[in-house]
């Protein structure tokens, strides 16, 4: 074939050439739709629906200030406080994905637990209880990966007791000395961020840190020599926090 007559035919060929490429151009298309490669941008979708609801059991480290008390009990021979971080409890939410990759939930929870500490006839015992109303946003940041963001509202009660247990006497029949009964009830807030690793659509574990404040007064009663000691020495309730929880649900 002479140079002429190439270039003569190669205007027709070309579009014939096209035309036998187009299968392998359309096959490389569905390919890449089907690679999930491609679908990572569309991950969260997969997590976060139009509604619903979600929750699960919670440890909660959280400490009080209580060398200021301590040291007057241990002059005062008594038993101090037990010192206790780990607390127990859980929460629940429900929501409502808003479209623009954020997903605003409502919802509560608590927390609690108490210690108590004993030497021979010595004994003194720390609770603490609380609830709290809870709204936060979560925002998909990764793949598994979620950021949130709330604040939490609520009340709850913490009591101290030191005590010594009468000669002879039944603990559990009141046979006790009281040297010190002191109540707080208190508001609480707790501004927190956290991040949601999921497990799976339906599974998944919220580490959430923040800080918390709290409102209230102790009332005390039993000696007033040790009560006037005490003033001013009364764990305050603020402080840092953080939880972990395993999460179900949305």
């Amino acid at each position: 074939m002479t140079p002429a007559t190439r270039s003569r035919l190669t205007p027709l060929l070309l579009p014939l050439v096209l035309l036998a490429a187009a299968p392998a151009l359309a096959e490389t298309d569905v390919i890449l739709d089907d690679d999930p490669f491609w679908k990572d941008e569309e991950f969260a979708d997969e997590f976060m629906g139009s509604a619903g609801s979600g929750g699960g059991p919670s440890m909660t480290w959280f400490t009080q200030d209580l060398d200021g008390l301590n040291g007057v009990l241990r002059d005062e021979g008594l038993k101090p406080v037990p010192e206790k971080e780990l607390y127990w409890g859980g929460a629940g939410w429900a929501g409502v994905y808003t479209g623009d990759d954020l997903y605003v939930a409502i919802g509560g929870g608590g927390f609690g637990g108490s210690q108590e500490a004993r030497s021979g006839d010595l004994r003194s015992r720390w609770t603490l209880g609380a609830g709290y109303f809870a709204v936060k946003a979560i925002y998909p940041v990764l793949r598994r990966v979620y950021a949130e963001g709330g604040v939490q509202l609520g009340g709850g009660h913490s009591s101290i007791w030191i005590e010594d247990v009468l000669q002879g006497g039944d603990p559990d029949a009141g046979l006790v000395l009281v040297h010190l009964r002191a109540d707080r009830d208190f508001v609480l807030l707790r501004p927190h961020l956290g991040v949601d690793l999921r497990l799976s659509n339906w599974v998944g574990l919220l580490f959430e840190g923040g800080y918390t404040f709290t409102s209230g007064d102790w009332e005390m009663e039993g000696r007033k020599a040790l009560i006037r000691r005490i003033e001013g020495k009364m764990p305050d309730g603020d402080g840092p926090y953080a939880s972990v929880m395993v999460r179900f649900g949305i």
